[in-house]
């Protein structure tokens, strides 16, 4: 049996929601998650919304001194179409992407970090480079396992044993589910 993670996954997506962060800077058409100050114990926190990603095409990551990073999107329906610069797969398993009001989040350019939506109907048309969490998905590309390494600054929220088990599970479901697409189109052939 393989125990069910959702509520505990759903209580860490809801209280890093309630971090105080740092909104990311806009500057034409880039964004910038690379300049939030760390605190002490080496965490960046920002705290932005789905319209951000509007207008923009670049997106440049970072850790700015952080060992780990954590971005809270907030709105239901979230589409990030940006591209990524100098491709920070370095930085990735240390940034955990929080959507912890989507119920649809679409990634339509390779994603750096994990992503938790466990509320969402998430549908990705290029890579994922890091973990995934969302209620369901529709798999167009690939997920690179990066398992998050960062530390979660949560207490109080029952945190499911063996996080990175969870990055197993996600690209274990994903595998399945290419599986089984692959041998729908074979059979169908």
């Amino acid at each position: 049996t393989i125990p069910d993670f959702r509520a505990d996954l759903e209580a860490l997506s809801n209280a890093l929601a309630g971090l105080s962060g740092e909104a990311p800077q806009k500057t034409g058409n880039r964004g910038f998650f690379n300049i939030a100050t760390p605190n002490a114990d080496g965490l960046a926190v920002y705290a932005t919304d789905a319209a951000f990603f509007d207008g923009i095409g670049e997106l440049e990551l970072g850790l700015n001194g952080a060992s780990t990073v954590i971005v809270n999107v907030s709105g239901a329906t979230v589409t990030i179409s940006d591209n990524f610069l100098a491709g920070p797969f370095a930085v990735a398993p240390r940034v955990l992407w929080n959507f912890n009001e989507a119920t649809s989040l679409t990634l339509t350019t390779q994603f750096f970090g994990s992503v938790l939506a466990p509320f969402a109907d998430v549908h990705n048309t290029s890579a994922i480079e890091g973990t995934l969490i969302a209620k369901t998905f529709d798999q167009d590309a690939q997920i690179h396992l990066q398992p998050f390494i960062g530390d979660l600054p949560v207490s109080g929220v029952p945190l499911p044993p063996a996080l990175a088990m969870v990055g197993f599970v996600a690209a274990l479901g994903a595998g399945l589910g290419v599986a089984r697409r692959r041998r729908s189109v074979a059979e169908a052939a």
